[in-house]
Parts: C-alpha cells; sequence; structure tokens
C-alpha cells in the first residue's frame, strides 16, 4: 500500500489549473493556440473554432494551416520556424480564411514556452483579426497620396509646421524653386534660403 494523496492533490491541481486556462481562453476576445516543440498545434479556443468554422480535429496538428492563404503559406511557416530555432518572440501578418470563406488579415504572435529542463517546448500564442486596421491603414495612405498630388500640383510654395515653428513637410513646387532637398529643409533648414536681412522678420 502507498500513500498516494499528495499526488492525487497535484493531479487535482493540474486538472483545475487547465479548467481555469480553457475557460479564460475560450472566453477571451482573441484566438488562443499551444504548439508543441515540432510546431505541431495542440490547442485552439473556442474562438478560433468559431473563426474558421472547422471541426477541432481537422485544425489541430498542421490542419490549421489549410485556411491560410497560399500566398502567405511559406512566411507563416518561416517565421515561427526561425523564431523557435532562437528561441524567441514571433509576429506574422497573414490571410486566414473564415468560416464565409473570406480571407481576413490576422496578426499572429507566439511566445516560447519551456520544458521543465528548460529546453524548448513550444509556443502559446494568440491570433487577432486586424482586417479593419489594415483598410483603415490602406485609406490612410490612399488620403495622404492624394493629398502629396493636390499638393505637388497647386502653383505656391507650400509647407506644414509645427506649433514651435519646425517645418517638417513642403511641396515639390518648394523644392523645385530652392533647389534643395528634403533633408536640407526638415526643421529650420528653410533659413538658409531666405535673405538674411528679412529673415529677422
Amino acid at each position: 500500500v502507498r500513500d498516494v494523496t499528495d499526488e492525487k492533490r497535484a493531479a487535482d491541481a493540474v486538472r483545475e489549473s487547465e479548467a481555469r486556462f480553457r475557460a479564460m481562453a475560450d472566453t477571451a476576445p482573441v484566438m488562443i493556440w499551444v504548439s508543441d516543440a515540432d510546431l505541431k498545434v495542440t490547442y485552439l479556443n473556442r474562438p478560433w473554432l468559431e473563426f474558421t468554422g472547422r471541426p477541432l480535429d481537422d485544425e489541430l496538428g498542421t490542419g490549421y494551416a489549410a485556411g491560410i492563404h497560399p500566398d502567405d503559406a511559406a512566411r507563416c511557416c518561416a517565421v515561427p520556424a526561425a523564431a523557435a530555432a532562437a528561441g524567441r518572440p514571433f509576429e506574422v501578418e497573414f490571410r486566414l480564411r473564415r468560416h464565409d470563406g473570406e480571407y481576413r488579415w490576422v496578426l499572429g504572435r507566439g511566445v516560447p514556452r519551456a520544458a521543465p529542463d528548460g529546453a524548448f517546448a513550444g509556443f502559446i500564442g494568440s491570433t487577432l483579426d486586424i482586417t479593419d486596421r489594415k483598410a483603415a491603414e490602406t485609406a490612410l495612405a490612399e488620403s495622404v497620396r492624394r493629398f502629396q498630388v493636390m499638393a505637388d500640383a497647386l502653383p505656391p510654395l507650400a509647407w506644414t509646421a509645427r506649433p514651435d515653428g519646425h517645418i517638417f513637410w513642403y511641396n515639390r513646387r518648394w523644392y523645385d524653386y530652392t533647389g534643395t532637398t528634403p533633408e536640407q529643409m526638415d526643421g529650420w533648414g528653410w533659413q538658409d534660403v531666405h535673405d538674411p536681412d528679412v529673415l529677422p522678420r
């Protein structure tokens, strides 16, 4: 006969800890996953499965890769592999197929986890839908481009300054007229092309 009370308590504590983790992960507003040392997925939370619309068994191991856009697949494998070899966290943006068939931009992050002996045991990570953010960034870039085209077409010399007078932008007409470069003009460089007698005023 052997007293296994401590072992039972330890096992119960582990089960309780896992149950808490699963409850927390399943209610988190992000997709959470865990991989082993071979980078095969061993756990996916409910938001991931709801996003992909696929059964858990189909997603575990390397099954999740079926939902990655073909153009992003190689990068999605290379980035975690390099991070695993270096034992460091990683971030990667890629497109993941949603349950309705639409590919959505997501940001995947992974943090290394260690075995009791300190060896690399895999990653624990999150995946966040960033499609709306990417669309906003694209719209902003297009807006900036349109502004630049319009400003460069203006006949006057145009510029933009900070509250302290530091000028950080000029239109193309300014550079054509003064024969300067952005590097020469940044900040207070504009003073170099003004009449010294007029400059104080």
